[in-house]
């Protein structure tokens, strides 16, 4: 079996991710399966596979979830790639049926039965169902409802065999991806006391101490004051993946001043993104920020437009989520 990429690293907890199949027959599913199987997956995650489907026959008032107990059980939406590739690996297979939108089933689904520190891990660009729920407004929604971190592997469509390879999903796909290599992470914060929570937070779920991390912030404020503060709060966020790094000579972690006098936030996160040429691995940001310097990348429409736009996997946390993980201190 293959070897996680992760190895290296330990949790106090194991954590449990949550990976959305979506149609069984696309390319992008099987993508975004490869990515989070080498980039995201760790011997000790509980893996919880979960397909929403729309049953429009006959009368189902309430959504059906059914847990499943074989992987033969769910051979009519599970991909047979992931299926050889759980073998040995914790997990549950977990079918919802239902008469309303996928995505609000998946989300009553979450707030109801999953732990508050999970992980849902979804990919963009799957066909029918999921297409819906991931695109357009309803991507949106979901940044903004979902009550615990999501992960979305977007993917856009290849024309030829050097799109793929110039992509970090691509060469995922394509099973070029070097396990326990050194990726480069970036992670937007706003300059409050929630940075840190929300660095805190990547160092316990997301980061690995070989990672070079760029961290995206922007110290114009309103007044002397603010600036001063949020520059504070960097320096702490600096600090923190200090501690973090302190025992891998190999981690690194660069302060990246967004000059927001330049144009649309929204569109200067992306484009340091893209401009790294395909470097970044992923991009960390918060969400239901209230004030801050990145304001308006901590919340829901820019949040929304990185899913979109950013050529790497992007994680949203939630602040209250980032907020109880790292402590009081936070």
């Amino acid at each position: 079996r293959r070897e996680p990429s992760f190895e290296e690293m330990t949790f106090t907890e194991p954590r449990t991710v949550l990976f959305a199949v979506g149609d069984k027959d696309s390319v992008e599913t099987k993508l975004s399966w490869r990515w989070c199987r080498d980039n995201m997956l760790l011997p000790s995650d509980n893996l919880w596979l979960v397909h929403a489907r729309r049953k429009d026959s006959g009368w189902v008032p309430l959504d059906s979830v059914k847990t499943l107990s074989d992987v033969s059980l769910a051979k009519d939406w599970l991909p047979s790639e992931i299926a050889h590739s759980i073998h040995g690996m914790q997990h549950k297979l977990i079918v919802i049926d239902t008469a309303h939108d996928t995505g609000e089933a998946l989300l009553k689904f979450i707030s109801l039965e999953t732990p508050r520190d999970a992980i849902l891990v979804m990919g963009s660009r799957g066909r029918q169902g999921w297409r819906k729920f991931l695109l357009g407004s309803v991507s949106s929604y979901v940044v903004q409802y979902a009550p615990i971190p999501l992960l979305v592997v977007r993917s856009r469509k290849y024309r030829d065999i050097p799109d793929l390879i110039s992509d970090t999903v691509g060469a995922a796909y394509l099973g070029m991806t070097q396990p326990g290599k050194s990726r480069t992470v970036a992670v937007a914060v706003d300059g409050t006391a929630a940075s840190q929570a929300l660095v805190k937070w990547a160092c316990l779920n997301a980061l690995k101490t070989n990672d070079q991390v760029h961290v995206l912030h922007s110290a114009v404020s309103e007044t002397p004051i603010q600036t001063a503060d949020a520059t504070k709060q960097v320096e702490k966020c600096m600090n923190a993946l200090a501690e973090f790094q302190k025992d891998d000579e190999t981690g690194t972690a660069t302060s990246v001043l967004l000059d927001i006098k330049g144009g649309d936030l929204r569109d200067l996160i992306v484009d340091y993104v893209a401009d790294l040429g395909g470097a970044v691995d992923l991009l960390v940001m918060g969400t239901r920020g209230i004030k801050g310097n990145l304001k308006r990348a901590v919340m829901g429409s820019v949040s929304s437009y990185c899913l979109s736009f950013a050529n790497c996997p992007v994680l949203v946390v939630p602040s209250d989520v980032a907020r109880e993980s790292a402590g009081p201190e936070s």
